[in-house]
């Protein structure tokens, strides 16, 4: 979204993110927002649970495009090849 500082673009994300958490509610799908900073995720969160959504779960997420490198590719890259055991 393009828009300047105030115009409500967080709330509109929110009031979005809401309605397709209510949509897929009862299927396996998930909803995948990434932004920024944590401070957008805390009000993204914040918002959410204002509308009564509190637990926010795989296979849903939101959360901060360094938080869902490391979760979803990071970890598992490290689980995978255990470093630890590994002589260099």
């Amino acid at each position: 979204m393009v828009a300047g500082p105030g115009s409500g673009k967080t709330t509109v994300l929110i009031a979005k993110c809401g309605l397709l958490l209510n949509k897929i509610a009862k299927s396996d799908k998930g909803i995948c927002l990434i932004t920024h900073t944590n401070v957008a995720v805390d009000e993204i969160r914040t918002g959410l649970a204002k509308m009564g959504m509190n637990d926010i779960e795989y296979p849903n997420f939101i959360g901060t495009i360094q938080e869902f490198f490391n979760n979803f590719f990071a970890k598992k890259a490290f689980q995978k090849n255990d470093f630890r055991r590994k002589e260099f």
